[in-house]
């Protein structure tokens, strides 16, 4: 991989979802108070990234566009599949992903509680 595909994944794309995601709650929570009253840690948790101003980010998803654009594409490719498997009616599709997204998350919590590997 080059360098500006794994900055993308690493760095870009959860920049991009914690936005998204964001704008998605702030549009609901408009329409329906209740969303905010039964957001929890989780979703500030998420959010977090989400914070950061524009300022920062846009000349570095202007100078990175294609590979934030793979990546997203990539993700949405992703969450029509699950969307599409959780309508008619099968979850394993998105539950086939709860294995490996602990393993990367377990991976990356010994990683920043070790230091890198040598």
């Amino acid at each position: 991989w080059q360098q500006d595909a794994i900055v993308a994944l690493t760095s870009h794309l959860p920049q991009a979802l914690s936005a998204l995601l964001g704008a998605e709650l702030a549009a609901a929570a408009r329409a329906d108070r209740r969303v905010t009253e039964l957001c929890g840690p989780g979703m500030m948790t998420m959010l977090r990234l989400a914070r950061s101003p524009e300022s920062i980010w846009a000349p570095i998803v202007s100078a990175n566009a294609l590979p934030i654009a793979r990546r997203l594409r990539s993700l949405a490719q992703a969450l029509d599949g699950a969307a599409a498997a959780l309508e008619s009616g099968d979850g394993v599709p998105l539950m086939s992903n709860f294995a490996p997204a602990r393993a990367a998350a377990g991976e990356l919590e010994e990683r920043f509680r070790t230091g890198p590997r040598s």
